[in-house]
C-alpha cells in the first residue's frame, strides 16, 4: 500500500518519476515508482492531463474492460520540472530535452507576469488616485522570498469594484 500526501507533493512526485523514466509509464508503474496510494495517483493523473503537464503516449488493451494509458511529460511538464526548485537536480536534463522551447516558455511566463503586474498596478493606481472603491473593498498583496530567493506572490481582492469601474480600468490598461 502506498503513502498519502498533499496533492502538490503527489503531483511533483509523479512529474519526478516521469522525468526520470526513459519510457512512458502507466498508472500501475507510476504507483510502483512513486510508492503513492492508488487513489492518489488516480486523482492526480486527470489534473496533470488537463493542466497539460502530461500526455498519453500510447494506449494498450490488456486484461479487463479498461485500456491502460501510458503517460509522458509534455513540453510544459518538462518546463515545470525544470522550473521547480524542488526538482532542481532534474532541471538540467529537462532543459536539454526542451532545447529552444525552454526559452519560449520562459518568455511567455515573463510576459504573463508583466501583464498581470500591469493589471494590478493599474487597479491600485486608480483606487489610490480616485480615493473611491466599493465599501469593504480590500486588496491584499503578499510577496515572499523562499530560501532560494525565488519570489512567491499571493494577491487577493475581498470585494470587487463595480463592473463599470473594472471596465474603465481594463480599457486604460490596454491603451
Amino acid at each position: 500500500m502506498g503513502y498519502r500526501c498533499s496533492p502538490m507533493e503527489s503531483n511533483l512526485t509523479i512529474l519526478e518519476a516521469l522525468a526520470k523514466s526513459k519510457e512512458p509509464l502507466n498508472q500501475y508503474r507510476l504507483r510502483q515508482k512513486t510508492r503513492l496510494a492508488k487513489k492518489t495517483v488516480e486523482r492526480a493523473i486527470p489534473k496533470l492531463k488537463t493542466g497539460g503537464w502530461i500526455g498519453v503516449k500510447r494506449v494498450e488493451h490488456r486484461r479487463g474492460p479498461n485500456p491502460s494509458e501510458f503517460y509522458e511529460l509534455t513540453d510544459l511538464g518538462r518546463y515545470r520540472v525544470a522550473a521547480s526548485s524542488n526538482l532542481c537536480y532534474l532541471a538540467r536534463c529537462q532543459e536539454e530535452r526542451l532545447g529552444t522551447k525552454l526559452q519560449d516558455f520562459v518568455d511567455k511566463k515573463r510576459i504573463a507576469r508583466e501583464v498581470e503586474a500591469e493589471r494590478w498596478s493599474q487597479l491600485l493606481r486608480e483606487v489610490l488616485l480616485s480615493r473611491k472603491a466599493t465599501p469593504g473593498w480590500r486588496l491584499r498583496i503578499d510577496l515572499k522570498a523562499d530560501k532560494m530567493g525565488k519570489i512567491h506572490s499571493d494577491i487577493s481582492v475581498s470585494r470587487s469594484l463595480s463592473k463599470k469601474r473594472e471596465q474603465e480600468i481594463g480599457e486604460r490598461a490596454v491603451c
